[in-house]
């Protein structure tokens, strides 16, 4: 429950009477123009396009089939997110954002993801920290996997700044089963379901 819920009817009500009385006695004075609301907002903010494997790892010429020991480390960027997030006329001081999505994986290579707050310039931030540490099963072109991920940010900085994540991939070759089996330039990875919790207090500007 919104504790500022009231204040907002009150102004709301008060503006709408104001309007058509004298202004020597608008109800509006002394009312702040900005309502802080504590709680939590749960909202979707989009989903990402297939990334292709050539997109997100940079280091392999395909056709390449992984071996046994294979391993890799590499990096791919979600953002965007700042605009969506933050919203016109709406300011969150964020004590910590919850971002949970359904991680889509086509490519026969376990991975395992870690994360990083980046701004909008691309720019990590130290200030935020991201708890990620999931291991996402090896897929196929026709029979993907599909993982729930969560990435937990909290941290001294201002949260608002963030604009995404970069995820930091650590690849491995599949299990036995799949073990051998080449890689197609129209295999790829892609989040489903992306959505943004976020606890703290909001500011809207009526």
């Amino acid at each position: 429950m919104f504790k500022g819920k009231s204040f907002l009817v009150i102004a709301i009500l008060a503006a709408a009477f104001s309007s058509c009385m004298n202004p020597a006695y608008d109800l509006t004075n002394g009312i702040d123009t900005t309502i802080r609301i504590d709680g939590d907002i749960s909202a979707p903010i989009g989903s990402t396009e297939m990334v292709f494997i050539e997109d997100f790892l940079h280091l392999i010429n395909l056709p390449f089939t992984p071996e046994k020991d294979y391993h890799s480390t590499d990096n791919y960027e979600i953002k965007g997110w700042n605009e969506t997030i933050n919203g016109e006329n709406v300011t969150f001081e964020i004590d910590m954002l919850t971002l949970k999505a359904d991680f889509e994986n086509h490519v026969p290579m376990r991975f395992v993801l870690t994360a990083e707050a980046i701004d909008t310039e691309g720019n990590t931030i130290p200030e935020i920290t991201t708890e990620l540490n999931e291991e996402i099963l090896a897929g196929t072109l026709n029979d993907p996997t599909v993982s729930p991920i969560s990435i937990i940010v909290s941290g001294n900085g201002d949260i608002s700044r963030m604009d995404g994540v970069r995820l930091l991939i650590e690849s491995y070759a599949p299990g036995s089963d799949l073990l051998g089996t080449p890689l197609d330039p129209a295999q790829g990875v892609r989040l489903l379901n992306i959505k943004a919790r976020i606890q703290g207090k909001a500011d809207i500007e009526l």
